[in-house]
């Protein structure tokens, strides 16, 4: 089976967190819409949300500099992004909003509570929803819809919701424990490869991964 994408033309898209996976999946969108722009299609705006500021922990993992330290994360970004690719995109210091009418919407979120007020907003016309997760060595990307053809991440996959169980630190703190270094990026690339394809592609056959790179497994989610 297959799904036919109603999306082909510029598009409001909503990021919700920057941080690991989300920082990595802001800066593709920027050369995904300088790409989409050079083959003569409209730019496309971006929102992005996150209540966090850049730690000093934060440099390195995730796309943060050690100037940056000390700031809000989605304004530290979107700030950079709009510097280096001239476009007008918005930050906001908060978590998700209670409402949203984006078309896209991209969830890099790090809890089942986060997940569950994203999941409980109001939601208007029927936007594509990503919902990018990872552990230390495994992740995902689930492609969706609020209410059309494909089914909701959240009401298919209800554990999503639920609050993470903190694993023990290991006796000497090792800033890599909860996640390996580039699970977040390997994330972010899929989630961007789906995004893509709404823009480049009739349909697609396929609307997720599992991603488990210890042991280099990549399972897609078929239609």
């Amino acid at each position: 089976m297959s799904h036919k994408i109603a999306i082909h033309s510029a598009p409001h898209i909503n990021l919700y967190g920057c941080g690991g996976t989300g920082s990595h999946v802001l800066l593709g969108l920027a050369r995904l819409n300088m790409a989409i722009v050079n083959l003569g299609a409209k730019a496309f705006h971006v929102n992005v949300y996150d209540p966090d500021i850049v730690e000093e922990g934060n440099v390195g993992r995730q796309a943060f500099s050690t100037t940056e330290i000390g700031i809000n994360k989605a304004h530290a970004l979107v700030d950079r992004v709009n510097l280096h690719y001239g476009t007008g995109w918005y930050s906001y210091a908060q978590k998700a909003p209670a409402s949203s009418d984006a078309e896209v919407i991209i969830s890099c979120v790090d809890s089942g509570e986060s997940r569950k007020e994203i999941a409980d907003s109001v939601i208007r016309y029927n936007p594509y929803i990503v919902d990018c997760g990872n552990s230390r060595y495994q992740g995902q990307v689930i492609l969706g819809q609020y209410n059309g053809e494909l089914p909701n991440p959240y009401k298919e996959n209800p554990e999503l919701l639920v609050s993470d169980k903190t694993e023990d630190q290991p006796p000497c703190t090792d800033p890599f424990y909860a996640q390996d270094l580039f699970i977040n990026q390997i994330i972010a690339t899929y989630a961007l490869h789906y995004v893509w394809f709404l823009f480049r592609k009739d349909q697609i056959d396929t609307r997720g991964v599992f991603v488990d790179i210890e042991k280099g497994i990549t399972n897609p989610i078929s239609i």
